[in-house]
């Protein structure tokens, strides 16, 4: 009947809209422009929490600007689209990636190298074979 409407996180009306007051976007512009400035190496899922508190972190997730690809690593969405396709076309045109060539890839750490290549295991874009990913 579409009395609700249901996310990853949460029931509402189907009229719902998340609003932040002044303060609360104040935070959130201050994240953004922390994500914007380390691009890659985007401050952890902790860090974000803290930044902008566990609420406000839960309604960007629904509100989709920011995607957690694991329990320390989220990106923006915007990067986080951009990390995939990036990674895609490598694997389109080389076969097959593994942590180190995601690392140089982006100038990043194996941490977020690692989270990447998992998280596309993960949504069966790639598939391990040794320590190489391959597209599905």
């Amino acid at each position: 009947d579409k009395l609700v409407t249901v996310t990853a996180t949460a029931v509402a009306a189907p009229t719902h809209q998340i609003t932040f007051t002044a303060k609360q976007q104040k935070a959130i512009d201050n994240l953004l422009q922390q994500f914007q400035q380390n691009g890659i190496n985007s401050p952890s899922v902790k860090e974000t929490r803290t930044a902008v508190g566990d609420d406000i972190y839960t309604a960007l997730i629904d509100l989709n600007q920011l995607k957690q690809i694991s329990s320390d690593v989220v990106y923006t969405t915007t990067d986080y689209q951009r990390f995939i396709t990036q990674i895609q076309a490598y694997l389109q045109q080389h076969g097959q990636i593994n942590a180190a060539q995601v690392r140089d890839l982006f100038s990043t750490s194996r941490k977020y190298a690692i989270a990447l290549l998992e998280h596309l295991d993960d949504i069966k874009i790639t598939r391990r074979v040794n320590d190489y990913r391959e597209l599905r």
